[in-house]
């Protein structure tokens, strides 16, 4: 076996490690915590990630993961989604945001700045994440911006995916800060209940979303729903970047093997 295939096993590890993390959490706590339902969220959403790499000219290389065939539909695009993705995105999406989210609470950010805050670290997270993968040629970016990336050839990096991700990072923080905080205001009693007879009101008020209502049905509902709505946000400029022919810059013309995407579809 390549011992780059060994990654494979390595994410299923962490996922594995985080699923038991997140459930001696949750038996703890008595009940399944924001965080437990924002790592479902993000990993039902794991399937869109073969339309983002069709979107942003990507591709996995094929000798350090087992991926679809390309005659799946939505799932082979962009070369074939990874067989493993379900496991990569609860802990990259969610992990690292918890750990932000726990350390600006800690430090008694505002809620603007722990917006603020999360927007700027989840592009940085996303930028230095990023680039180790990059290095050792995991995947590459085929096109991008004139000018607007960093590195050149396989390792091209567009600098425009970090500014897209920085959202979907933020939402996941913000989200578990909330959370963190309005258990903080419960415990100490002087947290104050949503109006429940609005949606948003309503909404408030599902655990996934920092509130106390453990209905499993709805939360699992809503929080799939929210993350698919979320990563929607990146995909809408990122399309209009593609369909308008925008990324003129061709990092490698048959990185591992396949020719670069047909232009500008």
């Amino acid at each position: 076996m390549d011992p780059w295939r060994l990654m494979n096993f390595v994410m299923i590890a962490i996922f594995v490690a985080a699923i038991v993390w997140l459930y001696r959490g949750d038996k703890e706590a008595g009940h399944v915590r924001t965080v437990t339902w924002l790592f479902l969220g993000a990993t039902s959403m794991s399937w869109m990630e073969a339309v983002w790499d069709w979107v942003l000219y990507y591709r996995f290389n094929p000798e350090q993961f087992w991926l679809m065939p390309e005659w799946i539909p939505v799932l082979g695009m962009g070369g074939g989604l990874p067989y493993i993705m379900p496991t990569i995105y609860g802990p990259w999406f969610v992990l690292v945001n918890f750990a932000t989210a726990v350390w600006m609470v800690q430090r008694n950010f505002s809620l603007k700045q722990i917006f603020v805050g999360a927007l700027v670290l989840g592009a940085l997270e996303e930028l230095i994440l990023e680039i180790p993968f990059l290095l050792i040629g995991t995947y590459s970016y085929t096109r991008a911006l004139p000018g607007f990336h960093i590195f050149e050839g396989q390792a091209q990096y567009p600098l425009d995916v970090p500014l897209l991700m920085a959202p979907v990072m933020a939402f996941i923080t913000v989200f578990i800060a909330v959370a963190i905080r309005r258990e903080q205001a419960r415990a100490a009693g002087t947290g104050t209940p949503s109006n429940t007879s609005t949606f948003f009101g309503r909404m408030r008020e599902l655990r996934a979303f920092g509130g106390t209502d453990d209905r499993k049905g709805i939360n699992a509902i809503c929080v799939i729903i929210a993350a698919h709505l979320v990563f929607l946000m990146p995909m809408i400029p990122a399309l209009i970047m593609r369909v308008t022919g925008l990324k003129t810059d061709i990092g490698d013309a048959t990185a591992f093997g396949w020719p670069a995407y047909p232009f500008p579809m």
